[in-house]
C-alpha cells in the first residue's frame, strides 16, 4: 500500500501562491482598496485548477463590498500573473472570499491582550513592591 505524503504538491504550491498573490495585490493591482487586503489562507485544489483565497481587510473586521468587487475584477489578472510568476502551464480559477473566522479571532485577541497585560501588570507591581531575599546585591565596582 502506497503511503500518502503529509504535504502534497498542491499544499506546497499553495503556500508559494500565497506569497505571490500578496506581492501581486500589493504592487501590481491598481485599485487602492486592494492594497489594504491581507491574505490569510490559500487553498489549492488537487488538480491545481482552482484556488480559493481568503482575506481580511487591514484595520477592519468587516468585509468591504468595494474590496470584494475590486478583487473579483482583478481575479483574472492575478491568475495570469500567478501562472507566469510560478511558470505554470495553466492559470487556476481564483475565487476571493472574506475570512470571517480570522477577523473574529483578531477581534477576540484585541480583547484578550489588554486583559492579559493588565493582569500581568498588577502581578509585576506587587512583586516589585516586595523585597526578594534570594537576590544578592552586586557591587559594580568590585574587581573580578
Amino acid at each position: 500500500m502506497r503511503r500518502r505524503p503529509s504535504f502534497t504538491r498542491a499544499d506546497r504550491l499553495g503556500s508559494l501562491m500565497r506569497e505571490e498573490v500578496e506581492r501581486i495585490l500589493s504592487y501590481e493591482v491598481r485599485a487602492a482598496v486592494v492594497r489594504h487586503v491581507q491574505v490569510t489562507e490559500t487553498v489549492l485544489s488537487g488538480d491545481l485548477g482552482h484556488l480559493r483565497i481568503r482575506y481580511v481587510m487591514q484595520g477592519s473586521e468587516l468585509p468591504s463590498d468595494a474590496a470584494q468587487e475590486a478583487l473579483d475584477r482583478a481575479a483574472g489578472f492575478v491568475a495570469r500573473n500567478l501562472a507566469e510568476g510560478l511558470q505554470m502551464h495553466r492559470a487556476p480559477k481564483i475565487v476571493f472570499s472574506f475570512d470571517k473566522e480570522y477577523a473574529q479571532l483578531r477581534k477576540l485577541q484585541e480583547l484578550l491582550v489588554p486583559a492579559a497585560a493588565e493582569a500581568s501588570g498588577t502581578e509585576a507591581t506587587t512583586a516589585a513592591a516586595e523585597p526578594d531575599d534570594d537576590v544578592d546585591d552586586w557591587d559594580d565596582d568590585a574587581e573580578v
